[in-house]
């Protein structure tokens, strides 16, 4: 605000006096700390006596103070913006580039299929001449012959004219037998007429419809931000939360369908899910003991319960691996058991449970498991079970980080977030296993949980958790900080148990007795 200040500057700033607009002649010597206003000695007397007020040089250490942090924050925001200030101009001439790009791809459709329609008219007229030149010379050949016998018949007409008008009857007697026969043959001879037309007609394609099949049609559509996308914001140590997408107010309910199968005995309960690259669904249903696959529209691919030493037992949680298995926590028989997707057993991991439940992958392609019996996480090299690191959930002073973790997920920067049942709340960790943060209480306000059941975060960092006693998903920012019940009871929720993100960026949750939902949020 004053870039140039100079020391005689700072001198005379420093012996101006303010002057109070309400009593004349009095300056302003005080600062009344409940109406965050300065005021006068007759102020104070006047208007502000039961007001809590401090010197002009109190209250500017105070209020310098906050000013300070309020710089330091903004400060600290700044470059996250810049850096989103260059994504945009990025992405604005990405759509640039892709506008031109689709626009020659366009053309070259346009050209190709004009050389195949001209191609296709010369192949046409070119059959159509062959064919009337064929007919022509069939016509012409046709005409020769009968002209032939017209000729024959016209000849023969003008000689029997003249026998008869100017012929004796001794010349007509004589020659009686030789014309009768001719004229009897020339009377039934045979014509070799055409035997049919030739029938042309130009059948017109049908233009509205098949221009659009055969030229195509530019598909457009929202597209959540993937991946990638949200990874090039990462080139700072900023936090990008300034900058994050904005959540929709209410959530767009875009399918909802009950994961039955037609192996069921028992109602369904899904405790766990996990999403394959395709959009497609595997759920895990505890007490029909099977592993579903849905398609992105809810409709049933296939299900396995395992066999042999993989018989699942008491499946729990499921997660799709990086190389496309899946992993099934089974606190039945105290073990992790990896599958193909079409349900061949791969690896069994013992030995090291005591009761698995959430089960999550890292970008690694590692395992992570959550054992409430033991109380710890373990991260496993998928390739052969391995414990790689423990995390025993004890604090520097050995007390429990733990009470009863139930699910677990991995953010795309590497950090676990374990939800704690009995807690109740959600743990956050670093990529090493380290306690970093937590979040909840028990109770049903702000901030609050009952019974955390399922949790997820999305290529942004948000995160959900569900409450599933008091039947609503929570959204988290990247740092932790509520920022709102994304769904609750009032949304037709009920006893929400996982939670997953598909390929489009929709949240999916699964309930209570197998009802599936999936949402867009963005």
């Amino acid at each position: 605000m004053y870039p140039t200040l100079g020391k005689y500057d700072e001198d005379i700033r420093s012996h101006q006096q303010l002057r109070c607009c309400h009593h004349q002649g009095e300056q302003l010597q005080h600062f009344c700390n409940d109406c965050e206003v300065l005021i006068c000695r007759e102020c104070k007397v006047s208007d502000h006596d039961n007001h809590k007020w401090t010197g002009l040089e109190e209250a500017g250490k105070q209020y310098s103070m906050r000013i300070g942090v309020l710089h330091g924050s903004i400060t600290g925001k700044i470059p996250g913006i810049a850096l989103y200030v260059q994504f945009l101009d990025g992405y604005r001439k990405q759509v640039d580039e892709h506008k031109k790009k689709m626009a020659a791809e366009i053309q070259d459709q346009a050209d190709s299929i004009h050389d195949m329609i001209e191609q296709h008219k010369g192949a046409l007229i070119s059959q159509l001449n062959d064919v009337c030149i064929q007919e022509v010379q069939t016509v012409q050949e046709k005409e020769a012959k009968i002209n032939t016998v017209l000729t024959g018949m016209e000849s023969n007409q003008n000689y029997l004219e003249r026998l008869l008008k100017f012929g004796t009857e001794l010349e007509v007697l004589s020659s009686h037998k030789q014309i009768t026969k001719h004229l009897t043959k020339m009377l039934y001879q045979q014509i070799d007429g055409l035997p049919n037309k030739l029938g042309l007609a130009f059948n017109r394609g049908d233009t509205q419809q098949s221009v659009e099949t055969v030229f195509g049609k530019v598909e457009i559509c929202r597209l959540p931000m993937g991946k990638a996308d949200v990874d090039s914001l990462d080139d700072t140590d900023i936090a990008m939360s300034s900058v994050l997408p904005n959540i929709s107010s209410v959530p767009e309910l875009l399918l909802q369908f009950e994961s039955k199968g037609p192996n069921d005995t028992k109602d369904i309960w899904p405790s766990g899910m996990s999403m394959c690259k395709d959009g497609s669904m595997v759920i895990i249903d505890r007490d029909n003991k099977r592993v579903k696959f849905y398609n992105d529209s809810g409709e049933f691919l296939r299900d396995f319960g395992g066999s042999g030493d993989h018989a699942l037992g008491s499946p729990y949680d499921v997660t799709v691996m990086v190389n496309g298995n899946v992993a099934v926590t089974d606190y039945g028989d105290e073990s992790v058991k990896i599958f193909t997707l079409d349900g061949k057993p791969v690896l069994k991991i013992s030995g090291h449970f005591k009761h698995p439940r959430g089960i999550a992958s890292n970008s690694k392609g590692q395992l992570i498991v959550v054992d409430c019996g033991l109380r710890r996480l373990t991260i496993h090299n998928s390739d052969d079970g391995t414990i790689i690191h423990t995390v025993e959930g004890k604090d520097e002073e050995g007390f429990d980080y733990f009470t009863d973790p139930y699910y677990v997920t991995v953010t795309r920067t590497g950090q676990i977030i374990v939800t704690d049942w009995a807690a109740p709340n959600i743990k956050v960790f670093n990529g090493q296993g380290k306690f970093v943060a937590k979040y909840g209480t028990y109770g049903i306000r702000q901030d609050q949980v009952l019974q955390p059941y399922g949790v997820c975060t999305d290529y942004f960092g948000y995160i959900f958790v569900a409450d599933n006693h008091n039947h609503r998903i929570h959204l988290l920012m990247p740092d932790g900080r509520f920022q709102k019940f994304f769904l609750s009871k009032k949304d037709g929720l009920w006893h929400p148990m996982s939670l997953g993100i598909n390929n489009k960026g929709y949240l999916v949750v699964t309930e209570g007795l197998g009802q599936v939902k999936v949402f867009k949020y963005m």
